[in-house]
């Protein structure tokens, strides 16, 4: 384990050194505790005044760091659904993404995959490296990708839609070796006279693909 520790220790101080230092930010263990809260809240809405609390810093200095911490490509922050369904009220907060999800891993204090997967948030990590593994495939492909997500105050939930052309293809993400047809319930809310939807996922830890209905399909997460 001082093997990995040293790993990332270094690609932390090489971050820090290369592309925080020069912006002049001075209080530098006060930045590493604000990337520790931003690690532990991986896979939910971005929500500006917990962090500030959880960091010990300003809502201001949050916002700061975060645009920084985006804009030298550490985080990725997925969209809200920019659609409006009926007169379901959306949430508008985007998601956060660590492109690294063994660096957040790594800030939280999580030392080996049997402890990942105890904890309560694995299905946030689980989430956090498919959602980043797509992203990549994309770029890759020279592709820009339009991602969302989609979540509403009933508390109904997707946790990614693909536009494509004119359709979105939704996505959800669980740690199960079981798919459900329950788990991607939600789909059924994206349509409407504007709105078209493509086939959908289940992305999940199964051994092999599975229909969950004529039009979503359960994948393991080593087929992606």
């Amino acid at each position: 384990m001082r093997g990995r520790d040293k790993f990332f220790n270094n690609l932390l101080n090489e971050y820090i050194e290369r592309d925080i230092v020069p912006t002049g930010i001075r209080h530098l263990d006060t930045f590493k505790q604000f990337l520790k809260t931003l690690a532990s809240k991986i896979g939910q809405e971005l929500q500006v005044n917990a962090i500030a609390s959880a960091a010990g810093i300003s809502t201001a200095t949050v916002k700061e760091w975060l645009s920084l911490v985006e804009d030298t490509g550490l985080i990725y922050l997925l969209p809200a659904f920019p659609n409006k369904i009926e007169s379901k009220s959306i949430i508008k907060e985007p998601k956060l993404y660590f492109t690294d999800t063994g660096l957040a891993a790594w800030l939280c204090q999580i030392s080996t995959p049997e402890a990942l997967r105890t904890i309560q948030q694995s299905n946030f990590f689980f989430e956090n490296f498919v959602v980043i593994e797509l992203l990549k495939s994309w770029f890759h492909s020279g592709k820009n990708p339009r991602f969302y997500h989609y979540r509403d105050t009933k508390g109904n939930t997707i946790d990614l839609l693909i536009k494509n052309r004119s359709k979105y293809y939704p996505i959800n993400i669980e740690t199960t070796v079981k798919p459900q047809a329950s788990m991607v319930k939600d789909f059924d809310l994206i349509k409407g006279e504007h709105i078209h939807r493509g086939y959908g996922a289940l992305i999940c830890l199964c051994e092999k693909p599975e229909f969950l209905s004529s039009d979503v399909m359960a994948h393991s997460i080593w087929s992606i």
